[in-house]
């Protein structure tokens, strides 16, 4: 799917959400397959690992391995609905052995591709199956340079060795794979960004990322992380999203999902039934009508979200969207101007 395509399909999602069409006469833009939701990391603050007891509800979903039969359906339907593939939603891509297998087909089938890593398995050998069809971007989740700190959020890792493949694979990289370096908003994590900054100068091309913690839907205790909730929360004001008419997540176990917070129950399997039904599905129209009528947390699935994507919370639906705040803020995002995530380039 071209640029094109894509924003013309966004416009398409402003206007049906506005006009309170809840069966949506065209198919969404599929963001996101994630090859699998293992992950070689216990992350304090991730609720498909970790077992501590900021984790207040663990996602129970069964930990799977998409098949390269079942990512060949999806690619061969539905690649016509693909824009920049994104390959990790819930787990550590890198784990998956036919890795180099699925992104060769996406070569053969001139798809993009980008991926967020921990970077702990991007070794000189993956760093050369890269080479062979480059993403767009990658997103390294780093978090600190503070060894310590490090293995203490990210229970499993190394950071030593994730430095070393760090710098490996941005010595050789290609030059048009944008990089950029995250860390997260939380007090133990204040300054680290300034470090990132020194200690990347070298390399060109690589950006950073301040991330906003959330609870994923009320999964994890995040007052653990930082007392001042203020940092975290959405307004009451806008309890609406146009995630449901703009796209799906589709997950290892070939399950469809609204979004990255909705990680238990698919609305439906590629693998018994077609995107087609699924996306028009009762289910699925049913979540948007409780979206229209400001009862999003009718929706299981949406329950305690707090999501911080700019172009997914929005006002009331309402014929005049043209005039409002959340509008002007997706021009800003389609012209450059604004990101269209929960990132900001720095931590002031």
């Amino acid at each position: 799917m071209s640029k094109l395509k894509s924003k013309i399909k966004t416009i398409s999602s402003l206007f049906c959400f506005n006009f309170k069409i809840s069966k949506l006469p065209y198919m969404p833009k599929v963001a996101i397959v994630e090859l699998t939701n293992d992950c070689n990391y216990q992350c304090k603050f991730c609720p498909m690992n970790s077992e501590n007891e900021t984790i207040r509800r663990k996602v129970t979903r069964e930990k799977t391995y998409m098949s390269f039969k079942d990512f060949k359906h999806i690619v061969d339907n539905y690649g016509y609905l693909i824009d920049d593939l994104g390959l990790a939603s819930h787990g550590e891509s890198l784990l998956h052995p036919e890795f180099e297998k699925f992104i060769l087909y996406l070569k053969e089938k001139r798809i993009n591709w980008n991926i967020t890593t921990n970077g702990s398995l991007l070794s000189k050998e993956m760093t050369e199956i890269f080479k062979k069809y480059p993403p767009t971007q990658i997103i390294f989740s780093l978090y600190t340079l503070d060894s310590q700190r490090y293995e203490q959020l990210c229970v499993g890792g190394n950071l030593n060795v994730v430095l070393d493949n760090l710098n490996h694979y941005l010595e050789h990289k290609d030059n048009n794979t944008k990089v950029l370096i995250r860390t997260i908003n939380m007090p133990r994590l204040n300054g680290e960004m300034g470090k990132f900054k020194e200690y990347f100068a070298k390399y060109r091309n690589v950006g950073y990322l301040f991330g906003v913690l959330n609870t994923w839907a009320g999964r994890v205790d995040i007052s653990k992380y930082d007392k001042n909730l203020k940092n975290h929360k959405t307004s009451d004001k806008n309890n609406y999203c146009l995630q449901p008419w703009q796209h799906v997540i589709i997950n290892s176990d070939t399950g469809v999902y609204l979004c990255n917070n909705d990680d238990d129950t698919p609305i439906g399997y590629l693998s018994k039934t077609e995107l087609e039904k699924i996306w028009n599905s009762k289910e699925y129209i049913q979540v948007r009508k409780n979206i229209l009528d400001g009862k999003l947390t009718q929706n299981s699935q949406c329950n305690e979200c707090d999501t911080f994507i700019p172009t997914a919370k929005c006002e009331a639906p309402s014929p005049l969207f043209i005039f409002k705040r959340s509008f002007l803020r997706r021009i800003a995002t389609f012209v450059g101007f604004k990101k269209n995530h929960d990132w900001t380039q720095d931590n002031k």
